[in-house]
C-alpha cells in the first residue's frame, strides 16, 4: 500500500522510494508478514518528531529509527516472541546503507559520512538564519523583565524563510525497514520538520 500527502509549505521535501518518484516525500518501506505491521511501523517512522528533525539537520541517527520502531511493536498487538524475533533479524538501512541488523548497530564513521551525503543531497535548500533586525537581548536582571531562556531576544531578529518556489525534482531520503520475514510490503510517504516549517506556520494566525 502506498500512503500520499502533500507536503506542508516550509518542510523540506523528500521523495519515495520508487523508480520514478512522484512529488517530494519521506518514504519508509517497510517489510514484514502483516500488512498491518508493515503500515505501522512505517507510519510510526515518518510521524516522529525525533526522525523528522534528524532528517532535517542530515543527522543519521539510528537510535531514532530504532525508537520509532519499538512504538509500533509496543502497541500490544504483537506477540511479544514475535517481537523478539523482529529485533534479532530486523534490518534497517537509510540511503542503501545497512544502519542496524541482528540486535546491533552497524553504523561507523565510513557509513555515518555516506548516509549524511545521502541526506544532504536530498536538501533543497540550506536552511540557514536570516537576520531581519538587529536583536535586542532582553536583561533579565532588569527590575519587573521576565527572565526567559538565555536564548531569549525581543522583536522580530531572526526568521528562516523558503528561498526556493518548491521546483520539480527527484530528491529522496530512503528508509527501509525489514522485519525479518513474510512478503507484505508497505510504503509510507511523509516529510521532515525543518524551521522553515516551523516559521511559516507560527507567524500566520489562521
Amino acid at each position: 500500500m502506498e500512503l500520499t500527502r502533500t507536503p506542508p509549505r516550509g518542510a523540506r521535501p523528500i521523495c519515495p522510494l520508487t523508480p520514478t518518484p512522484p512529488p517530494p516525500f519521506l518514504s519508509i518501506t517497510s517489510l514484514c508478514p502483516p500488512q498491518d505491521l508493515a503500515r505501522s511501523v512505517g507510519k510510526h517512522i515518518v510521524n516522529s518528531m525525533l526522525v523528522k528533525t534528524a532528517v532535517a539537520g542530515n543527522d543519521p541517527n539510528v537510535g531514532r529509527l530504532i525508537m520509532a520502531v519499538g512504538n509500533a511493536l509496543a502497541d500490544g498487538t504483537t506477540p511479544a516472541d514475535e517481537v523478539q524475533r523482529i529485533v534479532e533479524g530486523m534490518r534497517i538501512s537509510l540511503g542503501g546503507a545497512e544502519l542496524f541488523h541482528g540486535g546491533k548497530f552497524l553504523l561507523d564513521s565510513e557509513k555515518e559520512k555516506a548516509v549524511h551525503d545521502h541526506l544532504v543531497e536530498a536538501t533543497l535548500w540550506p536552511s540557514v538564519p536570516q537576520i531581519t533586525s538587529a536583536p535586542v537581548p532582553v536583561d533579565t536582571a532588569a527590575e519587573g523583565e521576565d527572565k526567559p531562556p538565555a536564548w531569549f531576544v525581543r522583536g522580530e531578529s531572526v526568521a528562516f524563510k523558503v528561498p526556493v518556489d518548491y521546483p520539480p525534482h527527484q530528491k529522496c531520503v530512503e528508509i527501509e525497514v525489514d522485519l525479518a520475514g513474510g512478503t507484505h510490503e508497505c510504503v509510507v510517504l511523509g516529510n521532515d520538520l525543518t524551521h522553515e516549517y516551523v516559521s511559516i506556520n507560527a507567524d500566520y494566525r489562521s
